[in-house]
């Protein structure tokens, strides 16, 4: 079983948990986010009572790149039986912040996710530290329902 299918089977058992625990979720083994070598993306999905319903690794990339095919993203946002998810990637050699290939990024899955009537939440950005950048925190991603995801404080 290669990496990410034993990482997507051993996160599934995470239902009972709040979506507020996703920072601890993706901190923690098996994802260990901030401690990878190269970029990983994750996604995290969610019910209207805040509870997880799944989290996946759904691309590995290199030191500072990865790249995800969004109709795979939305495969599994849609097959978690979710509507409103989560991002997070990491950079493994930098800085929790934003590049504008991020910006773009989550720009475009917004899109994609609202029109197919998915709610993108929020798009964490880690450093090998466990430190975060939270795109909504900033003011930069707006959802357009009501969040429900209330996280703690970042770096």
């Amino acid at each position: 079983m290669n990496e990410i299918a034993y990482v997507r089977t051993t996160l599934e058992v995470l239902q009972t948990r709040p979506a507020s625990d996703i920072i601890s979720v993706l901190l923690e083994p098996p994802c260990s986010i901030s401690r990878r070598a190269v970029e990983t993306f994750w996604v995290a999905t969610y019910n209207a009572a805040g509870r997880l319903h799944h989290v996946a690794m759904v691309a590995q990339g290199g030191v500072d790149e990865f790249e995800v095919q969004i109709p795979a993203l939305m495969n599994i946002i849609a097959l978690s039986g979710a509507e409103r998810f989560l991002i997070a990637h990491n950079h493994p050699n930098g800085l929790a912040s934003a590049s504008s290939q991020d910006y773009d990024f989550t720009e475009e899955i917004a899109g994609v996710s609202d029109a197919l009537g998915y709610t993108l939440e929020d798009h964490l950005i880690f450093d090998s530290s466990g430190r975060y950048l939270s795109l909504a925190k900033t003011g930069w991603l707006m959802p357009r329902q009501t969040p429900i995801l209330r996280l703690g404080r970042s770096a």
